[in-house]
């Protein structure tokens, strides 16, 4: 090969790794970005629909909970990315009043939900896993290196699963893996995030749209 030919070379290679780069960093990821958002919008509306319907009062504090959890996801969602989690996961201290607060915070979910009919608080419960995989696929594809590793994997076990629900396995799998841990950490911070933008809302209807 000539230098002429190793020039060209060169030149289609950084061509191609500039389109690339474009294409994931720019227009995938904001596509993502507005996907997750909006998939978050459409669950807050379903979490406004069950409250109506099951005469769930807004003050509810499970009510309260998955809505400023959900606000704070959309609000925070361009930051669910590997870097930042991994820099969430090794820089936050993690002492005794950070897993006392985090314990507590599961406290307050499970005891808002035990004072819901068993209808109800499926309902709900299943809404908060929406939530959660809906945050564990953000994170996943947006992250490039995620995607590599990932995507072959996810073509696996939908060939593996071809006769089932693949988001409901996918779901269960997110509850027992070690996810589920960062996703409950990630939801007690939103839900902390969100009730100090918005002061005590707990009150207020979910339609309201988070810029």
């Amino acid at each position: 090969m000539d230098a002429t030919e190793q020039s060209i070379t060169i030149a289609s290679t950084a061509i191609s790794l500039s389109m690339l780069w474009v294409l994931f960093f720019w227009l995938w990821k904001d596509y993502r970005l507005d996907r997750f958002r909006q998939d978050l919008f459409a669950t807050r509306d379903e979490l406004f629909d069950l409250a109506t319907a099951h005469s769930v009062d807004y003050s509810h504090p499970a009510y309260g909970l998955l809505r400023s959890t959900i606000n704070g996801a959309i609000q925070y969602g361009h930051r669910l990315g590997l870097l930042n989690i991994l820099v969430f996961a090794v820089a936050v201290p993690h002492d005794k009043s950070q897993r006392v607060s985090e314990t507590a915070y599961r406290e307050r979910w499970t005891n808002a939900i035990d004072s819901l009919d068993k209808e109800t608080r499926d309902a709900i419960v299943q809404l908060r896993n929406k939530v959660f995989f809906c945050i564990a696929k953000q994170f996943i594809f947006s992250s490039l290196v995620l995607l590599v590793v990932l995507v072959p994997a996810t073509v696996l076990v939908i060939a593996l699963k071809v006769h089932g629900e693949l988001s409901t396995y996918l779901k269960q799998k997110i509850e027992r893996s070690f996810l589920n841990k960062l996703l409950l950490q990630l939801a007690y911070r939103m839900d902390i995030t969100a009730q100090t933008l918005s002061g005590n809302s707990s009150s207020c209807p979910s339609r309201i749209v988070v810029n």
